[in-house]
């Protein structure tokens, strides 16, 4: 099962899809360039006039991980593939695949940023609020997903819950990046999480359940 599940997940990376994800989803592909940029821009700006390669690391460690899960997160929706609705299944069975698949996924993307993650903490300084913080976000980052139609509501909760995350992983870099605890930092960043990213993120998980029940049938993907 779960080798059949790999194999599905590596076999929809194509170049095809991830245009069509860009085009249908365009706050993630926002989000997507704006980790290039601030992948560069950032260490740029970290290192200043002595430009360190550890510098280029930490900005890797960060954003390309938040890069490749944003075109994983286009590349596989929560839907199955139209071949896998004709399967004999009942939709009992089909919601376990469904829920199976999505959860796969979320460990997939996890998986992308704890190495990212080692890569920080490697050649930055390891301060235990930034790692909790960071895996907080990388979670949330993790179990988003595509929006289909015209849903407003969620559209709007994934773009400013995505902002919030991309501009208080910076603030985390900054910390990383010296020795210096930055508690005051800690303080904000912790305030920003609770007031604004995790009710963001709850409201967005209601159109994750929305979308996890409408993948059982057919007629409703279609």
């Amino acid at each position: 099962m779960k080798r059949s599940m790999f194999r599905e997940y590596m076999a929809d990376w194509s170049w095809k899809k991830i245009k069509e994800g860009a085009k249908e989803n365009k706050a993630v592909w926002n989000c997507m360039y704006a980790a290039f940029v601030m992948m560069f821009s950032m260490s740029a700006s970290i290192a200043g006039e002595n430009f360190q390669l550890t510098d280029a690391l930490l900005s890797i460690g960060m954003f390309l991980p938040i890069c490749i899960v944003m075109v994983s997160v286009m590349e596989h929706p929560i839907r199955l593939r139209k071949m896998r609705y004709l399967c004999p299944q009942t939709e009992g069975e089909r919601a376990r695949s469904v829920r199976l698949t999505y959860y796969f996924r979320v460990g997939i993307h996890m998986i992308i940023f704890l190495m990212g993650l080692l890569l920080l903490f490697s050649v930055g300084f390891f301060h235990w609020e930034s790692l909790v913080f960071l895996l907080l976000n990388d979670f949330m980052l993790s179990t988003i997903v595509p929006i289909y139609g015209i849903n407003g509501k969620a559209a709007f909760q994934l773009v400013v819950l995505l902002i919030a995350i991309m501009l208080t992983n910076m603030a985390q870099l900054v910390v990383i990046s010296g020795p210096e605890p930055h508690r005051t930092v800690q303080i904000i960043l912790y305030a920003i999480f609770f007031l604004i990213e995790l009710p963001l993120f709850i409201g967005f998980s209601q159109y994750i359940k929305k979308e996890l029940c409408a993948a059982r049938n057919f007629e409703e993907v279609m």
